[in-house]
């Protein structure tokens, strides 16, 4: 009997279905044991360096691209200036977030003069990781000249060289001044800010990793084109035409490998990565947070002015980058006094593009990476190594955020041709390794041999014993990366919640509390009125909390065993009782909020909207030099004011076509992940980092000297924040009728172009 060709078709594509899917029913999530004895059998061999006790501080960075890779490198600079670094135990990664503890580990390993010496990394040397100076480009906005005769502002960093318009304090080459008099000018002022700082042992390039951070913003960039653009640039986004230049370049690549993964990706299975985008996005990753930026005062050919009169600073040894060792982060674990580093990735969801299944619960899919275990909840956990899963290798997995396995962007049947266009495309930014639970050859052998759709029937068995492990963006699972710190028991968690959130709707804190809940536990955050019920709807995307209205920049709560979830986070035992879990919870997010500096935007605003120059600039002087006053929260009443970095940034975008978005609001701080990730600036960076680092150096306000919890200060927090919860608004885009939105502030009267 002859088959119609369409009913053929539905005739495959439902047998492909079916092999793909799997078959039995999805295991239940456990409730976590937080009984001494279970973490210390599942955890002991990480406790090393906190007497194998549980961990009292853990810090987790979420996703988030190039934006969450800024704000957490902020996180990272306010913990380490307030002290409050040395008693984090863990720090948890997920994608964004991972490019910065890359970022952060690489410095301690590679830059570290005393790293081969028996004692802890210096904190000196990690305060000066963060030293920057201010960029000259923000000068008029303060009204400032930052010569030696005005006294420069207190408390602010010293100002970059103007001559180059970027923090590279690197003279420049005699054909760029007009007269000997105007160099040796130049010359002077380069002395004296070095004087000023006062950090001989820093050299005469004391700021070279953070102008290396500013300078590689845009990791796309494969470095001097054929369009001659360095991947160093300090123009903004706007100006730099860098990705332009960047995707004309790849396409012939990116031809190549479509060819290329068609037969060894699509017709056959053999998890090789050819995708030229993805070995583009690796190495930008390298060469940003890896690499060593080069010490220009040491190498006379590592800075260069180019043809068009710009300074660049020449990438690192993007090779040692990726030499990263689990061995050297267990040596800055056990030795040095580093915080231990989990990386999370996404394991386990069905990369075929016909899976119409659910999104899998977190606690199987999200796959924990660190220098003494590796695993997930279907894996299982594993003492050692992945095999060809280096470091460097895992932050890229855990940042893959283009790849077919994904599950989050679309629903089905969207979703499906979504996935199918990145493998055909060659779009698969994870990687694949072969699956320790299969001890035979033979597995890996047969499966090389079989054609499209024959090696979609190993989905028919047990998904643990699958062919490889396919890593992908930990953003697909758990995107806060604090499911890692809540397994291990950890006291007291500050969470970075980075990832794009414009409308505030908490989709990743959301799935944090549900997946928790699963597991016996409650998250509670007393400052957001009705966060159970947004929890309920947020897929719907019809209520949200206002961004630029952001009461609470430390949003204080707790995670709890759920018997202990009517104690509202008051009252929580300091150790573990009757094997009950009990977490002070920190949450910080980017958004404009205290009293205080809504007040002075909106006097900012006010001031530079009625075209007064001078007026303006007093009020953004006024701005970052006074502290708060006493209406704000306990926390942060008397506290500094953020940076003049980030009200001059602010000053200088609010007012014009690329600082606002389309619903009226700034773009700043809730940039879009994927558009920040492919064209950034050394701007947008500084303002994130900065408006980060406000943030979490209050955190330390909540601890005693020696990292204990201040209970008192905890619970005036709390309570302020229960009273003066924010409102859950309706309509996801926060427009009410009659009402006016809190970031409808006056424009300046400008029109240049800043961001």
């Amino acid at each position: 009997m002859k088959i119609p060709v369409v009913s053929s078709w539905w005739t495959w594509l439902v047998l492909t279905g079916l092999l793909t899917t799997g078959c039995g029913t999805p295991p239940k999530a456990p409730n976590l044991d937080f009984s001494s004895k279970n973490l210390n059998h599942e955890f002991g061999v990480e406790r090393r360096p906190v007497a194998g006790h549980t961990p009292n501080l853990g810090l987790a960075l979420a996703g988030g691209g190039t934006k969450a890779s800024g704000f957490s490198i902020g996180i990272l600079k306010g913990l380490v200036s307030s002290g409050q670094m040395e008693h984090v135990d863990v720090i948890s990664s997920v994608s964004g977030g991972s490019y910065a503890a890359y970022w952060y580990y690489a410095r301690l390993v590679f830059d570290d003069p005393t790293f081969e010496q028996n004692k802890p990394t210096p904190v000196a040397f990690q305060q000066a990781l963060f030293l920057d100076c201010f960029p000259s480009r923000y000068m008029e906005t303060l009204g400032v000249s930052g010569t030696s005769e005005e006294p420069w502002l207190v408390g602010q960093p010293l100002p970059c060289p103007p001559q180059n318009n970027s923090n590279l304090l690197k003279i420049a080459g005699d054909d760029q001044f007009e007269t000997d008099e105007k160099r040796q000018h130049t010359q002077h002022q380069y002395d004296l800010r070095l004087t000023a700082l006062n950090r001989p042992e820093l050299g005469k390039d004391p700021y070279r990793v953070q102008n290396a951070l500013r300078g590689y913003q845009d990791i796309f960039s494969t470095g001097l084109n054929m369009f001659g653009a360095h991947a160093f640039d300090y123009t903004t986004t706007e100006d730099d035409q860098r990705f332009t230049n960047e995707t004309l370049e790849m396409i012939p690549l990116e031809i190549g490998s479509i060819v290329l993964n068609a037969l060894a990706n699509i017709v056959f299975d053999w998890n090789i990565n050819l995708s030229s985008t993805q070995h583009a996005y690796a190495k930008g990753i390298a060469r940003t947070y890896g690499a060593s930026p080069p010490n220009c005062d040491e190498e006379d050919d590592a800075c260069i002015t180019t043809m068009y009169g710009t300074s660049v600073r020449l990438e690192g040894d993007i090779e040692q980058a990726r030499s990263l060792s689990y061995t050297q982060l267990q040596r800055a674990y056990e030795v040095k006094g580093a915080p231990l580093w989990i990386i999370n990735a996404t394991a386990g969801e069905d990369r075929s593009v016909f899976d119409v299944g659910k999104q899998q619960q977190f606690f199987l899919s999200a796959f924990e990476v660190n220098s003494y275990q590796y695993g997930s909840g279907l894996y299982g956990h594993r003492p050692g190594t992945l095999a060809g899963l280096t470091p460097a290798k895992a932050v890229v997995s855990s940042a893959a955020f283009l790849d077919s396995q994904q599950k989050v962007l679309t629903e089905p049947p969207e979703r499906n041709v979504l996935n199918a266009l990145q493998k055909i495309a060659a779009l698969d930014w994870g990687l694949s390794f072969p699956n320790p639970n299969n001890s035979s050859q033979t597995i890996y052998g047969m499966h090389y041999l079989l054609p499209f759709p024959l090696y979609h029937v190993e989905r028919l068995g047990d998904a643990k014993h699958s062919t490889f492990i396919h890593l992908s963006d930990g953003g697909m699972s758990e995107n806060l990366g604090a499911y890692a710190l809540v397994r291990r028991g950890v006291s007291n968690l500050i969470i970075s919640d980075h990832a794009q959130d414009r409308e505030g709707w908490m989709a990743d804190i959301c799935r944090l509390k549900d997946g928790l809940a699963d597991q016996g536990l409650t998250l509670l955050l007393p400052g957001l009125s009705s966060l159970d019920k947004q929890c309920k709807i947020v897929k719907y995307e019809l209520t949200g909390y206002d961004i630029y209205a952001w009461e609470h920049p430390v949003l204080v709560g707790c995670i709890v065993s759920t018997a202990l979830a009517n104690s509202d986070c008051e009252n929580l035992p300091a150790n573990l009782i009757k094997d009950q879990y009990a977490a002070h919870l920190f949450l910080i997010k980017p958004a404009l909020g205290t009293k205080s500096m809504r007040v002075q935007l909106q006097s900012i605003s006010d001031a530079c909207s009625q075209g007064s120059n001078k007026n303006c600039q007093g009020i953004v002087r006024h701005a970052c030099t006074t502290p708060n006053g006493a209406n704000d929260s306990p926390m942060w009443q008397g506290a500094p004011p953020p940076s003049c970095e980030v009200y001059a940034f602010i000053s200088k975008n609010f007012g014009n076509s690329d600082g606002m978005a389309s619903d009226g609001c700034p773009n700043y701080p809730q940039f879009g992940t994927v558009a920040l990730t492919m064209d950034s600036s050394p701007w947008i960076y500084g303002a994130m980092r900065d408006l980060a680092a406000y943030y979490s150096n209050r955190v330390r306000w909540f601890f005693a000297e020696g990292g204990a919890i201040k209970e008192d200060h905890f619970l005036e927090e709390l309570r302020y924040q229960r009273r003066n919860a924010m409102p859950l608004l309706v309509d996801a885009k926060l427009r009410r009728p009659g009402a006016t939105k809190s970031c409808e502030f006056k424009a300046p009267s400008r029109t240049t172009k800043s961001t």
